[in-house]
């Protein structure tokens, strides 16, 4: 059975991680190295007592070291530890699987676990590829493949997204292997419709292609000045 077809729980509250300058989506693996009192606390009540799930959201404000509810955005992701090492210092290495988007309702601090757990919805239902939205993937991902080639950095799994069936499955897939900035990544997880989603993550990536090839342009010019004999600058005095 697919990834895309397991059907995986949606439980109501769970544990909550906070984490900076990185946006997880569905259907991604995140390594993360975890130090944060709270942030490890949450990490071994998912373990412990919620099935190794927990929701992973992005702070607004990497500078914050204590997030609360007002530090961090509401649209999160449904997440699995897939794998757990603690270290020495008390830090964890983890792997976290993306399952689905999560509505962050609410936040209530655990004063006995020392953590923040969430109230959380799930507001994506699946899409059906209907032929406009089949028309709009093949679009993203050659857009995804134009963009790889001015990037310089072809993703490995960017060849195997071809096969991809679920719309939804590709626009975030897509994204995390294809958009850096935080800021778009965040924007594309919010929008919770594939189409939109699809629409919007071909902008952001012609967008970027734009500004890369400019870059090139701006280079190749240089490297060809660079090259040019000089011309000799001495005079003979009279």
């Amino acid at each position: 059975m697919s990834e895309a077809k397991k059907a995986s729980p949606r439980p109501a509250r769970l544990p909550l991680l906070a984490v900076r300058d990185v946006v997880v989506f569905p259907h991604m693996v995140l390594p993360l190295s975890v130090g944060r009192p709270k942030s490890v606390k949450a990490i071994e009540a998912a373990m412990k007592d919620h099935a190794k799930l927990l929701c992973v959201v992005a702070q607004k404000d990497v500078a914050v070291e204590d997030p609360k509810s007002e530090d961090v955005y509401s649209a999160g992701v449904l997440v699995e530890v897939v794998q757990y090492l603690k270290m020495p210092d008390g830090t964890l290495k983890v792997f976290l699987q993306g399952h689905a988007r999560a509505a962050v309702k609410s936040m209530e601090f655990d004063a006995a676990g020392g953590h923040w757990n969430a109230v959380l919805g799930y507001p994506e239902a699946p899409a059906k590829a209907n032929a406009e939205l089949k028309a709009l993937m093949r679009h993203a991902l050659e857009t995804a493949e134009e963009h790889a080639k001015f990037a310089r950095r072809a993703p490995a799994e960017l060849p195997a997204l071809a096969s991809v069936e679920d719309p939804s499955e590709l626009a975030d897939k897509l994204a995390a292997l294809a958009v850096v900035k935080a800021a778009d990544r965040q924007a594309l997880l919010e929008v919770v419709e594939a189409k939109p989603r699809l629409e919007k993550l071909i902008v952001i990536l012609k967008a970027d292609i734009e500004i890369l090839a400019l870059e090139r342009k701006i280079h190749t010019g240089s490297r060809r000045r660079s090259r040019r004999p000089r011309r000799s600058t001495t005079s003979t005095s009279r």
